[in-house]
């Protein structure tokens, strides 16, 4: 049996071969991360007579580097297994290396690893959890962008008129966007006939304002305290800005639907919580992949990062504190806000948050331990697939 060990770089992976003995094969190689690298690579395999049948290849999971490699080789019936690098580096203190090509170490001490056994495996999650966990971070990016985009245009706003906020519950729906759009300055405001902003604001809100709103925007903008100089401008700023968040509105919707298309095929039943919508069920499978890699719940609330360290100092050991944060912040969002809309709509986990408040914590710390609890259902939900039911069996 060969143990081959490839160091993952985002242009040219390293290869380090060993046999049974841990003897060393051949000198460290070098391939591009192309076709024609990755035919360097079968090439070097096969003229030490390696192939698919009398190997085994470890690579480290480094960022998504890995993956096309991954995909190939396994489609050509190698047996892959890849590794967090932290083992890597466990690996490297007690391990002898001989060769002299300093580029190569790491690759042999990813073929060392694969030859002693001393790994844990990272596991590939379906092709459709893939997909969507591709999705739902794309969708994470633009609502970030789009929340960026919104900061920016309330700056320039507190600026020309500082009265506006004042004048809408949401300066950002449909009928303020409207009117920003059109005219978002006091002197743009002051120069427009009250029934055109009337008119403007009845359509775009679907007849909830009219008039009576117009005249308060139009009397408030004849004494605003926004600034006198550079108006148009800003004017021009937040006009352009309106229509990018417009824009990153469509966009979001788009995403949302080809979400919840790709959350269909997976087949899972989170949606089946009271609360938790297309968007954290995505984000929630997604991020979590493969559930048989963890073989109980702690380990989901770990790689989430919402793990509370202990704290030690000499014979005590606490565990009062924050959580960890070293995991997925995606799925540690999701869980968390997934968890305040559960103890809103289901009745244990109402319960149990109703308990934490009584008990004088805080409303986060009680949130945190909802979205704690919340993954023991998601877990067995998960490993059992099928919904969920508030007053499960008895076994």
């Amino acid at each position: 049996m060969f143990y081959v060990g490839i160091d993952i770089a985002k242009i040219a992976h390293e290869v380090g071969i060993l046999d049974d003995d841990g003897k060393e094969i051949g000198k460290g190689l070098s391939f591009t991360n192309t076709e024609k690298g990755f035919g360097k690579l079968l090439d070097a395999l096969g003229k030490v007579g390696i192939d698919a049948g009398n190997c085994i290849i470890g690579m480290e999971a480094t960022g998504h580097y890995w993956l096309a490699l991954y995909s190939h080789l396994t489609e050509l019936g190698y047996k892959v297994f890849v590794v967090n690098p932290i083992q890597t580096d466990a690996f490297r203190n007690v391990a002898t290396i001989r060769t002299a090509k300093t580029d190569s170490i790491d690759a042999f001490i990813i073929a060392g690893l694969m030859r002693f056994g001393v790994f844990s495996v990272t596991h590939m999650a379906d092709e459709s959890l893939i997909a969507l966990k591709q999705l739902t971070r794309h969708r994470r990016g633009l609502v970030k962008q789009r929340t960026a985009v919104k900061n920016q245009i309330t700056a320039i706003i507190d600026m020309v008129f500082p009265e506006y906020p004042g004048l809408f519950s949401d300066i950002f729906g449909a009928a303020s966007k409207k009117l920003l759009s059109t005219c978002p300055t006091p002197a743009e405001i002051a120069r427009k006939r009250t029934s055109s902003i009337g008119r403007m604001l009845h359509d775009a809100s679907k007849g909830k304002l009219g008039q009576v709103e117009a005249e308060q925007v139009k009397e408030t903008a004849k004494t605003s305290f926004g600034i006198g100089f550079a108006t148009d401008a800003l004017s021009f700023e937040i006009k352009q800005k309106i229509e990018l968040v417009d824009f990153l509105d469509r966009q979001v919707e788009a995403l949302e639907r080809q979400i919840a298309k790709a959350l269909k095929e997976t087949g899972t039943y989170l949606e089946s919580i009271p609360g938790i919508g297309t968007v954290f069920a995505s984000t929630i499978v997604s991020e979590i992949g493969d559930v048989n890699r963890f073989s109980e719940p702690s380990q989901i609330i770990a790689f989430a990062g919402m793990d509370v360290p202990a704290n030690q100092s000499g014979g005590f050991t606490g565990t009062k504190g924050h959580m960890s944060k070293r995991g997925s912040p995606p799925l540690r969002w999701a869980l968390i806000e997934a968890a305040d809309r559960v103890r809103i709509w289901d009745p244990y986990f109402r319960d149990y948050y109703d308990r934490m408040i009584a008990r004088g914590k805080h409303h986060y710390v009680a949130q945190a331990a909802v979205a704690r609890k919340l993954v023991n259902v998601i877990f067995v939900i998960l490993k059992e697939n099928r919904p969920y039911e508030p007053e499960p069996p008895k076994r």
